[in-house]
């Protein structure tokens, strides 16, 4: 990663701290979302399960986002956006060979600030749009 990268990342993931995770998240899926005809989606599934737990973070949909990140290997675009909200400030990560840990403070929104990245290597506006306080 270069500096310029990761200062925009630390920007993104400094704004996104601002705000609630699931009002965060919110906001990054509907931008991913209007410009979907321009940017591949990792997967039509990962977006329809953020979603659910957006609407209706309960257990059962939290389970179906760690289906979906975990088949996805936690990469690309929605798999950080997933990644964002499994380890959130106060969930459990969960890791085969360290058990159960809590999530370290700030990585959510290092993830979400990742999934813009990621989706502004194809729509470099999408950076613009999150990059202002």
């Amino acid at each position: 990663m270069n500096a310029e990268t990761s200062t925009s990342l630390e920007r993104i993931a400094t704004r996104f701290g601002r705000s609630s995770l699931p009002d965060a998240a919110r906001e990054v899926s509907a931008a991913l979302h209007r410009r979907q005809n321009r940017i591949l989606v990792d997967s039509i599934e990962a977006a329809e399960h953020v979603q659910a737990w957006l609407a209706d973070p309960c257990e059962v949909n939290e389970r179906l986002v760690r289906a979906v990140a975990e088949k996805l290997s936690y990469k690309g675009i929605w798999g950080s956006v997933c990644a964002a909200i499994l380890w959130r400030e106060g969930a459990n990560m969960i890791d085969p060979t360290l058990g159960v840990a809590p999530a370290p403070k700030g990585l959510s929104e290092k993830m979400l600030a990742a999934a813009v990245l990621n989706a502004a290597k194809d729509d470099p506006s999408l950076l613009e749009e999150f990059s202002h306080a």
